[in-house]
């Protein structure tokens, strides 16, 4: 995913290392029988993707990771994503 400028590193998390930990995630709830749909980040990670994809979210469409529904969460720490 090409993300301009600093955009693709958010303090030591860069995006890369969000979709690796993202897929850790995947495989565990698969193994437990759940199928998330929605991929929770922290606010920042959010909005270095959504600039990455911005034609997407120009279109009204949800922007998609990994096959979830990529969410913006205050909650989430910037180094842990969260699946529901």
């Amino acid at each position: 995913m090409r993300v301009p400028g600093n955009a693709a590193a958010v303090g030591n998390v860069s995006v890369a290392t969000l979709l690796d930990r993202a897929r850790e995630l995947m495989v565990q709830a698969w193994d437990r029988g759940h199928h998330p749909e929605y991929l929770l980040v922290h606010p920042t990670l959010y909005h270095a993707v959504m600039t990455a994809r911005r034609s997407e979210a120009a279109r009204g469409r949800p922007v998609r990771l990994l096959g979830m529904v990529l969410v913006a969460s205050d909650e989430t720490p910037v180094e842990e994503p969260d699946l529901r």
